[in-house]
């Protein structure tokens, strides 16, 4: 009988393991779809029990829901919450959580009434990743909208 209770101690330990890096979207954009830029602000928790230098990684990837030719891509840029300076990497202690802000830029020469995907993640130094959050975005034609 007391092996069994270890055993499952053990096995209530290992899947209590989550995330060691928790990415979060906190507050999605207040600009409109027919904005060039929109500000996503995340928040990212390190759960682990050491201070971590941690690069965010945005990338363009497949809408899964959108056929091919209607997707375009959007340029991004990482910074602190209150967007006065650019960010690749943080720096959390044990237990700390941050903001920071995903900016999604529409270039000039974007394909219009398309979709985008940026996947948001966190990777720490110790190969440590988080969870990957998806922002979808509409690419609408700015004249139809005047």
């Amino acid at each position: 009988m007391k092996r069994v209770l270890l055993f499952l101690a053990v096995i209530c330990g290992l899947s209590a393991n989550t995330q060691e890096l928790i990415l979060d979207l906190h507050k999605k954009s207040d600009q409109p779809n027919i904005a060039v830029e929109r500000t996503f602000v995340f928040n990212l928790t390190n759960t682990t029990t050491s201070s971590e230098s941690i690069e965010i990684i945005t990338t363009n990837t497949n809408c899964n829901d959108v056929p091919t030719n209607k997707q375009s891509q959007l340029e991004t840029k990482v910074s602190d919450k209150s967007k006065s300076k650019s960010l690749q990497f943080l720096q959390l202690n044990s237990g700390e959580k941050r903001q920071f802000s995903v900016i999604l830029k529409r270039p000039k020469n974007a394909k219009l009434n398309t979709y985008n995907c940026t996947k948001v993640m966190a990777k720490a130094e110790k190969e440590l990743l988080s969870n990957a959050v998806i922002l979808k975005s509409y690419i609408p034609d700015p004249k139809l909208f005047q």
